[in-house]
């Protein structure tokens, strides 16, 4: 009977383990010897006074998947919520959505570059504190300086949500101290967003089969999540500075775009379309010379060749900038290019054969990083 007893406790114990470690400023941690996930919250606007939170709670030692929700009554706009009782942490609501953000700043002693985060939260947090940028909490210190992320934030690895709430609220609290957090939109957040899921984890695919829900259902126009991205921008200008995910091809620029009108025109691929459109806004969306998906800096591509300095010069004259610093196509280190016109900046995060880099500008001198701060003047 004792060893009966003994059997049972172990079982439970095993049981609630993977639930009750946290990870260090956001929601509960996974054994990484471990398959369970605790994943959440997804939060959804029922109406403008009610939301509900989906967390997906997979248990591996039962190979079972639950669902377990909590209602929130809404008050008030930008109000706090709290999370179940596995979830300690508190997410800020707002009732009537999001704005986009202003796009031109000047006279910015101190801007962060973070590429391509691809859902490797640990990897993303351990560079912003080894840079003092946030705090062992994950709690803004910058100050007054300005964070960009460059894009791309979904697919590939499994710490999306982990990400996306951590510069979410470094957003809010960047503001209050007179910095600003810019999130741009790269090529899978678009892809996400229209329901392209190929480059999913595993344990979003799991997820997601197993509860017969579209992955991209959990980013709709209907979730606190979804309002939020769909309200980004695609390219920001800080001092003389052009912050782009993948690039701006001079095609795109004979336009006569703007970079309003560029903000604009990719938060329109993202609104509902009908019937008629819908084929066309796919096709736009998915250009190879959009600046989600050029690689004309590095490389040819469909439709285009490397770009010359000639078409470059146009572009900087266009905006009446003198560099452009993107992502998208990855690099083994951050490097200038281009006579120094352009910063290629897409270390890959998370990475056996590279070490995880972001860009520092103080005072319009450009550093790389690492994540215990090691900085190196760019040359």
């Amino acid at each position: 009977m004792a060893k009966l007893s003994l059997k049972i406790i172990l079982i439970n114990i095993l049981y609630i383990l993977p639930f009750v470690v946290y990870a260090q400023p956001l929601i509960p941690e996974n054994d990484p010897k471990d398959s369970s996930f605790f994943d959440g919250p997804y939060i959804f606007w029922k109406s403008p006074n009610q939301a509900i939170s989906k967390y997906f709670i997979y248990n591996a030692f039962e190979d079972k998947l639950f669902i377990q929700t909590k209602k929130h009554k809404i008050k008030s706009d930008y109000q706090k919520i709290k999370g179940i009782k596995r979830d300690s942490n508190t997410y800020i609501v707002s009732q009537n959505g999001y704005q986009p953000q202003d796009t031109e700043f000047e006279n910015i002693d101190n801007i962060a570059v973070v590429g391509d985060v691809h859902g490797e939260y640990e990897c993303l947090y351990d560079l912003l504190k080894g840079n003092k940028i946030v705090d062992k909490f994950g709690d803004w210190i910058y100050g007054k300086g300005q964070l960009v992320f460059i894009g791309d934030i979904f697919d590939r690895g499994d710490k999306v949500l982990e990400s996306l709430y951590l510069i979410k609220r470094l957003e809010s609290q960047a503001k209050k101290a007179g910095g600003r957090v810019h999130y741009l939109l790269g090529n899978h957040e678009v892809m996400i967003l229209l329901g392209d899921t190929r480059y999913i984890h595993k344990k979003y695919k799991d997820m997601t089969n197993r509860t017969m829900l579209h992955y991209s259902k959990l980013f709709g126009e209907n979730t606190e999540l979804g309002r939020w991205i769909r309200s980004l921008n695609t390219i920001v200008k800080i001092n003389n500075h052009l912050f782009v995910h993948a690039g701006l091809s001079k095609r795109f620029i004979d336009k006569k775009y703007s970079i309003s009108e560029i903000n604009n025109t990719t938060r329109g691929y993202l609104k509902k379309q009908d019937s008629v459109n819908v084929n066309k806004n796919y096709k736009e969306a998915y250009s190879k010379l959009n600046p989600i998906w050029y690689r004309g800096y590095l490389m040819r591509s469909k439709g285009s060749s490397v770009i010359s300095s000639d078409e470059l010069d146009s572009i900087l004259d266009n905006f009446n900038a003198d560099k452009i610093i993107f992502g998208h196509t990855e690099i083994n280190k951050i490097r200038y290019l281009h006579n120094k016109r352009t910063i290629a900046i897409n270390v890959p995060m998370g990475s056996a054969e590279t070490k995880a880099e972001i860009l520092l500008i103080e005072k319009d001198k450009f550093y790389k990083t690492d994540i215990k701060g090691n900085k190196e003047l760019l040359k």
